[in-house]
């Protein structure tokens, strides 16, 4: 459908802005036009958008070439005081825009910066939370930070300058503790989602893969899986609370995990020997891994059991046939939640933990948990 041009109702330029007898010796044209433009913009601003002068009439009018009016529109657009609309014209920006809903608060989302570009289970939640708390009014902040920035002193600094009203830290390492206390001291209120039940300042929500991996482990004692090899990264990102390797033993099963200390990401092919089930335990493992990245991942599915807690970063049609059991977090619930509890003001110290658990998916279809960003 063709868009209406409208037509504007500012004063005549030849009233507003007169033409010079002559351009002055100190300035080009294209400055000239663009101060007098810009005067004459920020004295007809109101409190509503109005349709501005067409490119033409202000070339028509200075006599100058329609590429430099088009110059000036673009440089006073990257003030604020334009906005041209395709089809339409170019509207005058009002002296102060206001939000269609009032702001309700800020929320300061830290976001390790590996973690988010690597490890889908990351990217849902942090979309998931931003849209949850967009939708009830609020602004969600994404603060990146990198590996142990966290324990910088100008850490605070930077999550003080956005003027949080509340700070969501998912999956924080224990040493950011006195950190989240001096926040929460200047008034921040604080929200904490992590696998462990150490106490941190704030509304705490633990999600644990506990209940899930109980029942998977019992599946593979029925099947006779007696050897699992836990696939874990070796480095302290993300901190993780849970040890399956607990679980594993008081199965009755041994368990080894990889990489081992000094050695590749890789499994050996005489470690998959018969009645062994393989545990990918985080996405940190598949990711540095050339033989479980990507396609690598489906041939391992073909050829033992396969127990994976997240959600894998590969495309989903390299696991079209591959089936494998998955103990899975509900992150847009998650999410959800906290949203909630921001916006109806629960996030109080006092309150119990709210629990989330993994859920089972027994031999699933992998293409299924499959994601590629």
């Amino acid at each position: 459908m063709r868009q209406i041009r409208l037509s504007h109702s500012l004063p005549d330029l030849a009233v507003a802005c007169p033409k010079p007898g002559a351009w002055p010796a100190d300035r080009t044209k294209s400055e000239y036009v663009l101060d007098a433009l810009r005067r004459l913009a920020d004295r007809c601003r109101g409190d509503k958008s109005l349709p501005f002068y067409p490119v033409r009439e202000v070339t028509e009018h200075f006599g100058v070439p329609l590429s430099l009016v088009a110059r000036v529109y673009k440089e006073l657009e990257a003030e604020g005081l334009l906005l041209r609309v395709r089809s339409t014209g170019t509207m005058l920006q009002p002296k102060r825009r206001q939000p269609r809903h009032a702001i309700r608060g800020i929320v300061g989302l830290p976001v390790w910066q590996y973690g988010h570009s690597q490890m889908p289970d990351w990217q849902i939640f942090f979309r998931s939370l931003a849209e949850q708390l967009r939708a009830r009014h609020f602004v969600a902040d994404l603060i990146f930070y990198r590996s142990d920035e966290y324990k910088a002193s100008r850490m605070e600094d930077r999550l003080l300058d956005y003027h949080l009203d509340y700070l969501v830290w998912f999956k924080p390492h224990p040493g950011v503790r006195e950190l989240l206390r001096s926040v929460s001291d200047k008034g921040v209120r604080i929200a904490v989602v992590a696998d462990t039940q150490t106490v941190l300042p704030g509304r705490r929500y633990v999600i644990t893969w506990e209940r899930a991996l109980r029942r998977a482990i019992a599946a593979w004692k029925q099947r006779g899986i007696q050897h699992v090899i836990v696939c874990r990264a070796d480095g302290p990102f993300p901190f993780e609370a849970t040890h399956p390797e607990e679980l594993l033993r008081a199965a009755g099963m041994t368990c080894e995990q990889y990489p081992q200390p000094q050695s590749t990401p890789t499994i050996p092919a005489e470690a998959l020997r018969r009645r062994t089930g393989v545990l990918i335990w985080d996405n940190l493992f598949c990711t540095a891994s050339d033989q479980l990245y990507a396609a690598g991942t489906a041939a391992l599915m073909e050829r033992c059991p396969v127990l994976c807690t997240h959600h894998l970063n590969t495309w989903p049609t390299l696991l079209e046939a591959a089936r494998a059991d998955f103990a899975i977090l509900d992150w847009e619930k998650i999410a959800e939640r906290v949203a909630d509890d921001i916006a109806q003001g629960q996030l109080t110290e006092h309150h119990e933990p709210v629990v989330f658990q993994a859920r089972w998916f027994p031999q699933a279809a992998a293409a299924r948990f499959a994601r590629q960003f």
